[in-house]
């Protein structure tokens, strides 16, 4: 997952470069309602970060809660072939 760019803090590393996701949302349990995610909800993890990064965590009126997500894609990183 990620469009071969690492998300970075800098303006080349989100829109244009990172893939992202927005409008986020959440189900509490199986059959629940979707709630909009906010900070409370998320924790960040990358097992990756060699591979690929996570961040720019916000929140906009038009897109709702969004993230960015980027890196090289394919077997980075895996030996195991």
């Amino acid at each position: 997952m990620g469009s071969g760019h690492k998300f970075t803090e800098s303006p080349e590393g989100g829109y244009g470069s990172a893939s992202y996701f927005r409008g986020m949302k959440a189900v509490e349990k199986l059959g629940g309602n979707f709630t909009d995610v906010n900070d409370g909800m998320l924790t960040k993890f990358e097992n990756r970060p060699i591979c690929y990064t996570v961040g720019g965590q916000e929140f906009s009126k038009e897109w709702g809660y969004g993230i960015f997500v980027g890196g090289a894609g394919g077997l980075c990183g895996y030996s195991g072939l």
